[in-house]
Formats: C-alpha cells, sequence, structure tokens
C-alpha cells in the first residue's frame, strides 16, 4: 500500500477535487486523481492498481457523480479489494447502494473535509503502516473482472421474459 487516498468524482466536480487535493497535500496527505496520467494510460489498468494501493478512497457525491459508470466501477472495485470509503456529500444526492450504512460527511458549502476524514481513521493509519485494518474484514460480494476494474455480478438472476421460452 503506497499510503494515498485516491478521489473518485465526476469531472464537473474537478475545481472543488483540485481545491481538496491542495487543501489535503499541505496536510501531508499524498492524493492521487485522474489527472495524474498519461496519454497512452489505459484508464481501466490505471484506476485499479491505484485503488487497489490506496489507504482509502474519497468519493465525491454530486447528483452527476452517482450516476456515473466510471464513480460506481471505482466504489465497487476498492469494496472488493477492502480499501476504506471516505464519502463526501458536494451536492445533495440519493446515495448509491454501496454507500448504504457508511457515514458521510457533508461538504455541501464547497468547505474542506475535515482532517478527522483520513487522518483519525483506524484503518487510515493501519494502511499507512503497511498494515492491514485490525478486525474482521467482510466477506466480498460475488465479483467479475471487466477491463481491470470489478463490477457486481448477478447470480440467480431472473430469467430475462421472451428469452427462453419459459418466462
Amino acid at each position: 500500500m503506497s499510503g494515498h487516498v485516491f478521489v473518485s468524482y465526476s469531472r464537473e466536480d474537478r475545481a472543488y477535487v483540485d481545491r481538496m487535493a491542495a487543501h489535503l497535500s499541505a496536510a501531508g496527505v499524498e492524493v492521487w486523481f485522474d489527472h495524474r496520467m498519461l496519454a497512452g494510460d489505459r484508464f481501466d489498468d490505471v484506476l485499479a492498481q491505484q485503488i487497489e494501493t490506496a489507504a482509502a478512497v474519497i468519493a465525491i457525491l454530486t447528483p452527476t457523480s452517482v450516476k456515473s459508470d466510471w464513480v460506481r466501477r471505482e466504489l465497487h472495485h476498492s469494496v472488493a479489494h477492502h480499501v476504506p470509503l471516505r464519502p463526501l456529500m458536494l451536492r445533495q444526492c440519493d446515495l448509491p447502494l454501496i454507500l448504504a450504512g457508511i457515514h458521510y460527511e457533508e461538504v455541501i458549502s464547497g468547505a474542506m473535509p475535515s482532517e478527522d476524514l483520513v487522518r483519525t481513521s483506524p484503518c487510515w493509519s493501519a494502511r499507512r503502516a503497511g498494515q492491514r485494518p485490525a478486525g474482521p474484514e467482510p466477506e466480498p460480494p460475488n465479483r467479475r473482472r471487466t477491463r481491470g476494474l470489478t463490477m457486481p455480478h448477478r447470480r440467480n438472476a431472473d430469467p430475462v421474459p421472451g428469452t427462453d421460452g419459459r418466462a
């Protein structure tokens, strides 16, 4: 684990992400988001690798981001790889199911996240030291790989009407 935080966001929130990254960097937190990609990099491979080596994933929540396929993939990939999620509510929106039960911090006024968000998290401290977080890890849902990022896999799905003559 490299100890960086990965930022999952929608492009329309880039100005906030730039300010937040500068704020966290000034506090000594290494921040990674897709602005560091180079021409020719494969998004799926680079994003998967950065999530898997992150100490935490900060999810910027807005109506646009929660509908983004890329943000959804990043959140699912972080859960599949036991990387802690730290959601920030930038604009009021419905939470995606994957974030149900995870407390989020409100930054609706465009405020910067509290230092507590990352610095005091036991998972952050353990991962910065190169250890796994204490306590049992939850069982990940059944997953399949999709171009570098994991996506939910449907088991025992109902048949689609008209596809096999029985439904």
